[in-house]
């Protein structure tokens, strides 16, 4: 069987991470590690600085722009796009290739659209949908006060989503609100890859 990306997408503070995180822990216990032995976190490069609280090599890989464009001109990332003037991009080597393995990742819109053109992958993108009051909460009880990124994010998050369905395809993304139920989640994904 094919290797899985499964490529969450959504607005800052949608909970992207913490999906991320459960679904990390659903697939790496239980009966399901028997199934699917290989499951990692794909930890994606940027150009751009840390936010508050962000670890190098955990958050994300913060590079320079200059190392950024010499993998791009080696061929080493999977995908690339830059974002709000910023590069993002997916190392190939933070992809497990083995199969059934499952690799869990944290992706912008236009990332997702590259990755759609690898097909030695299957490709399971999860839309999360949560209202901008919602995020706005979970953005202040995160960084300890409102903003003025916090502002920017929002408007700038509603622009890059408001479209999403024709960009991606709707028959392509699993969708879900802030009160999805990790189980339901875990199920659709395994539907998926079956």
């Amino acid at each position: 069987m094919k290797p899985t990306i499964v490529a969450i997408i959504g607005p800052s503070a949608s909970g992207k991470d913490t999906l991320m995180r459960q679904l990390y822990i659903r697939f790496s216990m239980g009966t399901m590690i028997e199934q699917y032995p290989h499951v990692y976190y794909i930890i994606s490069t940027t150009t751009r600085p840390p936010r508050n609280g962000e670890e190098n090599h955990k958050d994300y890989h913060f590079v320079s722009e200059k190392l950024f464009n010499d993998l791009i001109k080696r061929k080493a990332l999977l995908e690339w796009t830059e974002f709000r003037n910023w590069k993002y991009g997916t190392d190939v080597l933070a992809v497990s290739d083995k199969p059934n393995a499952i690799n869990l990742g944290v992706f912008n819109l236009e990332g997702v659209k590259s990755l759609q053109k690898h097909d030695e992958y299957n490709l399971i993108i999860i839309y999360l949908i949560v209202n901008w009051k919602e995020r706005l909460r979970r953005s202040i009880k995160r960084e300890g006060r409102l903003t003025f990124e916090m502002i920017r994010r929002m408007f700038t998050d509603w622009k890059d989503f408001k479209h999403p369905y024709e960009i991606i395809g709707k028959d392509k993304l699993l969708v879900y609100t802030k009160d999805y139920d990790i189980d339901q989640v875990v199920q659709d994904i395994v539907g998926k890859i079956e």
